[in-house]
């Protein structure tokens, strides 16, 4: 399934307030997780963003 991070956004502002819809989405592949299955968010962090 193809997401695009424009009409996320508009499906988001219809149904939360303003202050939280994310100012930007990046769409990845897959969640890079530890051997435990926890998400690594260090590594999400420091993937370069397009805004």
């Amino acid at each position: 399934m193809d997401l695009d991070p424009a009409e996320l956004r508009r499906f988001l502002r219809d149904r939360l307030a303003g202050y939280k819809v994310p100012v930007y989405v990046d769409v990845v592949e897959s969640l890079p997780r530890t051997a435990s299955g926890k998400i690594r968010k260090a590594v999400l962090r420091a993937i370069p963003t397009v805004s």
